[in-house]
């Protein structure tokens, strides 16, 4: 009898032990809708927990004895969907493209102000047939994937490092504009003669101080982020609050994403490490204007509270990596993201070191420069655990 009951306790435990290894995990957000537009929000916990990319070096490009692979002071490197990789390579005035394996395939422009020609290639976009979008300093230059000039872009009257094509081919990107009460930070989408279709988005910036001294609270003010996620969809946020907005092709809104987490404040004994800090580099520079403290502290402008994101990127399964900001008090991290799916739902908390500029194909693709001679290297890893990484939720 004894044996018999210790036989069915054991099943039993054995079964709610399966059956909980098989639960699957409970999101504990809700779902509203704000003018008919629908709003995911996320609790502070994500669905899958954290998760660290394992990640193996696969591939360099750089090498400062050979003119094709002389990479300095570049932009955001951009990968197509062949696998190419394609450099906005700023201080030699051109576009450097390889393959996937890294061997150089073609250079794209020269110095100069013509047709084809860059004064400072920035960033870069390529879209679904594989055209290729540079943004100089006065337009945007299309060529074909052979490097061939298709057209020009006017793009004088807007700003844009990070900028997207959508599916009608105008551009969707960040501008930054003055007005009587300061500068303003909006989204915009703007056709190929340069002609503003329509302000998305706009906010009021402090992100750039035109005041006399050195403003060390700039590096905690909040700023509009931008990521194309295809030609469709797009997404934008502005730091201050934890909030993201997916966009269509023509600007309007397809879903809100939320993420419940509390401000952090920024303490008395952060500003006071800022202010040491540059106290301290001042006495290491032998030229250059040097600040008091009580000058410094008259001449930065720190907000209460920590941003919440500097960055977002966007993977090639349309997942959303917000880079999440970090204080200087603690140890530093370039590489804490907030993931979440295509559809809003926040996934993990992920570490991913060193810092990716691009995810694309189970590899992480990052630059690695030299501060004293701004030589650049591309890196490529592989990610080892990326088929465990999950792509969203079904409830």
């Amino acid at each position: 009898m004894r044996n018999t009951i210790l036989f069915f306790l054991f099943v039993s435990l054995s079964i709610i032990l399966v059956s909980n290894g098989n639960q699957k995990p409970q999101w504990k957000g809700t779902i509203e809708e704000e003018k008919g537009v629908k709003v995911i929000n996320n609790p502070d916990e994500p669905l899958y927990g954290e998760i660290t990319f394992d990640l193996e070096e696969d591939l360099s490009i750089g090498n400062e004895e050979d003119e094709n692979y002389f990479l300095y002071r570049i932009g955001w490197p951009v990968v197509d969907s062949e696998g190419n990789i394609l450099v906005p390579d700023q201080a030699n005035f051109r576009v450097q493209k390889y393959d996937k394996e890294g061997k150089y395939l073609l250079t794209i422009g020269r110095q100069g102000q013509g047709p084809g020609e860059f004064e400072r290639p920035w960033a870069l976009c390529v879209d679904e047939r594989q055209n290729i979008y540079v943004r100089d300093t006065r337009d945007i230059d299309v060529f074909d994937g052979n490097g061939n000039l298709i057209k020009t872009f006017i793009a004088h009257d807007f700003f844009g490092l990070f900028f997207g094509i959508t599916r009608d081919g105008n551009i969707i990107t960040i501008n930054q504009s003055m007005n009587r009460g300061g500068m303003l930070a909006g989204i915009v989408l703007v056709d190929e003669k340069g002609k503003k279709i329509r302000t998305v988005a706009e906010y009021k910036s402090d992100a750039f101080s035109f005041g006399k001294g050195v403003d060390l609270g700039s590096y905690y003010t909040p700023g509009l982020c931008f990521c194309p996620i295809n030609e469709d969809l797009s997404v934008y946020g502005y730091s201050s609050e934890y909030k993201l907005f997916v966009i269509d092709s023509s600007g309007n809104l397809a879903h809100i994403i939320k993420k419940e987490e509390p401000p952090t404040r920024l303490s008395q004994k952060e500003i006071n490490k800022v202010l040491d800090d540059y106290i301290e580099r001042q006495k290491e520079r032998k030229t250059g204007q040097k600040y008091s403290r009580s000058e410094l502290k008259k001449t930065s402008k720190f907000p209460k509270h920590l941003a919440y994101f500097r960055s977002i990127i966007v993977d090639d399964k349309n997942r959303i990596y917000v880079s999440r900001f970090k204080s200087r008090l603690e140890e530093y991290r370039d590489g804490d993201f907030d993931v979440f799916s295509k559809d809003g739902y926040y996934l993990y908390r992920a570490k991913i070191s060193p810092y990716p500029h691009v995810i694309k194909n189970g590899h992480v693709y990052s630059r690695k420069s030299d501060q004293d001679t701004g030589f650049v290297e591309i890196k490529r890893y592989k990610i080892k655990n990326w088929e465990q990484i999950k792509e969203g939720f079904r409830f």
